[in-house]
């Protein structure tokens, strides 16, 4: 339950930040876990990396901006930290298969990525526990007779 916890408070803390750089060593921090293990528990409860799930707010809150707002496409893409309209461009496309222009011209309808909300679900938790779990698993030996005749 912890976890549960633990990580949405750490997707609070990014949504308020979208529109600012984001480490993973500070989301971690709020978190607190190391790195690496927020990194592992952020993929397993959320189901995608961070670094995939910030990607995706930050295009559906540009793409909400893109109706809402009559900025220029460039402010809108260093508003979500794109390094350039064409990497904005490009990944947006790549998200919603249409591009930011075409979006602010047409009536588009494509499917936004909602903010993630945790939901302590006992079943899930325990499919999900299971799969970390770790397993022995003995195999025979791989010895050769040439192996063993040098070791006699």
């Amino acid at each position: 339950m912890e976890y549960f916890k633990n990580i949405q408070m750490a997707i609070e803390f990014v949504e308020k930040k979208l529109d600012q750089k984001i480490s993973l060593a500070e989301v971690a921090m709020v978190a607190c876990y190391s790195e690496y293990h927020f990194h592992r528990l952020f993929h397993l409860l959320v189901g995608e990396t961070i670094g995939n799930y910030i990607r995706k707010r930050r295009l559906t809150e540009a793409m909400l901006d893109l109706k809402s707002q009559k900025w220029k496409i460039i402010d809108i893409a260093f508003k979500y930290q794109f390094e350039s309209q064409e990497a904005f461009s490009r990944t947006f496309k790549k998200y919603f298969r249409i591009t930011p222009q075409q979006c602010r011209d047409t009536n588009c309808h494509v499917q936004l990525f909602p903010k993630k909300k945790l939901s302590f679900n006992k079943q899930l938790a325990m499919e999900r526990k299971n799969m970390m779990k770790p397993r022995n698993v003995e195999k025979a030996s791989v010895k050769s007779e040439k192996t063993t005749k040098y070791r006699k």
